[in-house]
């Protein structure tokens, strides 16, 4: 709630514009919504989804996964 996670996204942008970069791309799952809200925040725009399946961390099963990918121009 301090700016941090939005002044370190400048700085890496920032960064990588000076490093002759001109597109950034995120992928971020579509369920971490503070994350969303931030990326779009600082330019980020949604060009794409998609849906993985997954293997559950007990092995027992799958599951689908949605991840956006945002996209912003740096240059």
């Amino acid at each position: 709630g301090k700016g941090l996670a939005k002044i370190l996204i400048q700085q890496v942008i920032e960064h990588c514009t000076n490093d002759g970069y001109t597109d950034a791309i995120i992928r971020v799952w579509d369920q971490n919504l503070i994350a969303i809200r931030l990326y779009k925040k600082v330019g980020f725009n949604e060009i794409a989804t998609i849906t993985q399946q997954k293997t559950k961390a007990d092995q027992q099963g799958f599951f689908e996964m949605t991840k956006m990918y945002l996209w912003k121009k740096i240059n």
